[in-house]
């Protein structure tokens, strides 16, 4: 069971569901795959959003290879269920910090599963579902324009920050790094640090630089997490 209030000024949760059982588990489930898998089959993609009402007007808006993943937090189960039909996501989540930070934690899971994930640019309201209500062709104009994870990263950044400042470049270098540094495809990654160079101006060099020691970082993290683990 799943329900939501339709008050502005809501006292309670904005859902409520049923409890965690063991024949529900949110984490992996998709909310409207099942309804949805034979449109998803035929688009050869799978437009994820958060919640069921964001579904529900995508559907009624035309975007029927949809499903929501019940919140923020993508997991690796949602993304093995989500193979058995395609491997072609397109990402809509909220356009706020929570629904950013769980774009980078999905490209995660993304890059060991050989996922392709696209972001939608939400533009004009804050979700998925109040865009497909107020405007369905505006919504399914912009499913269609979504763009790869990294552009969307790049061009986010730079929307943010100064590239021609050095505090601005810094930030930028900061936020789109350490992900660029989980690229596993060599050729998409040299694509994608020159992209970066010439936005900001820099060598290639610098940047790889930057992304061994990203990775630097991150395997001296793991080797502390292992050893206070013992």
């Amino acid at each position: 069971f799943s329900g939501r209030t339709l008050l502005k000024d809501e006292k309670e949760a904005k859902y409520i569901n049923s409890p965690e059982t063991m024949l529900y588990s949110k984490s992996k489930m998709l909310y409207g795959l099942w309804e949805n898998r034979e449109y998803i089959r035929k688009e050869n993609g799978i437009v994820l959003v958060e919640g069921e009402l964001d579904v529900i007007p995508s559907w009624q808006a035309g975007v029927k290879n949809v499903a929501a993943i019940k919140g923020s937090a993508f997991t690796s189960e949602q993304a093995q269920l989500m193979t058995r039909f395609t491997k072609n996501v397109v990402m809509s989540l909220d356009a706020d910090l929570a629904g950013q930070e769980a774009i980078k934690r999905a490209v995660t899971i993304a890059e060991n599963l050989d996922l392709s994930i696209r972001v939608v640019q939400i533009k004009g309201a804050k979700d998925p579902g109040d865009v497909a209500t107020a405007n369905p062709r505006s919504w399914r104009e912009m499913v269609d324009s979504a763009v790869l994870y990294w552009d969307f990263l790049i061009d986010s950044a730079l929307t943010k920050n100064d590239p021609k400042t050095g505090a601005g470049a810094r930030s930028i270098s900061n936020e789109v790094v350490p992900v660029l540094a989980q690229i596993t495809n060599s050729v998409m990654r040299a694509h994608y640090v020159s992209e970066l160079s010439k936005k900001l101006h820099v060598p290639e060099e610098s940047i790889y630089l930057e992304i061994n020691k990203s990775n630097k970082k991150k395997e001296l993290n793991i080797l502390k997490e292992t050893v206070s683990s013992i």
